[in-house]
């Protein structure tokens, strides 16, 4: 991206390329322990003596309202899905009204997307601001967003461009 995440090393730069083998707990997991090597959070922690520190991670960083409802994601410019195709608010509308927020795809959305008993509402702002809207305060957020939100069902975004393809509300020969 344009607005690299740049990351000082612990001890030098590995070697790219090579082989990462891991581990399952069942054969119908799909290597899911390993989701955090492929899908990566918007913000991520530090550890320091005090305790860990959230810190932006593919997200450039992040503003929640002084009420504690709103929750604004700033991206970074450039970013892309791994085929190329921006990563932009767009991917979050879409995961918000057509995946999560869509009764037929998720018949029972999360507890940690319905806070006050309401869904979360997702509105892109511009093409690298989105905003996330609750029914009542939810500081917690920011942690769910850089702990738990690593695993491939948590996170609050899709690739738009792709998965269209297969959403009805796109292309009436999905369905």
């Amino acid at each position: 991206p344009e607005e690299p995440l740049v990351l000082k090393p612990l001890n030098s730069i590995g070697k790219y390329g090579g082989r990462v083998r891991c581990s399952a707990t069942s054969p119908t997991t799909g290597g899911a322990e390993a989701w955090t090597l492929r899908t990566q959070p918007l913000f991520r922690t530090v550890p320091t003596e005090k305790g860990d520190l959230i810190v932006p991670n593919i997200a450039k960083g992040w503003q929640l309202s002084p009420d504690y409802k709103t929750l604004t994601v700033f991206l970074r410019k450039g970013m892309k899905w791994s085929d190329g195709a921006p990563f932009t608010a767009d991917d979050f509308v879409f995961w918000g009204e057509d995946i999560i927020g869509n009764k037929e795809v998720v018949p029972v959305p999360s507890k940690t997307w319905t806070p006050g008993g309401q869904l979360v509402k997702i509105s892109k702002v511009n093409d690298l601001t989105v905003r996330f809207d609750f029914a009542v305060p939810y500081p917690s957020i920011i942690t769910f967003l850089a702990y738990e939100a690593r695993m491939y069902y948590s996170i609050p975004f899709a690739p738009k461009h792709y998965l269209k393809q297969f959403h009805v509300k796109y292309n009436p020969d999905a369905g």
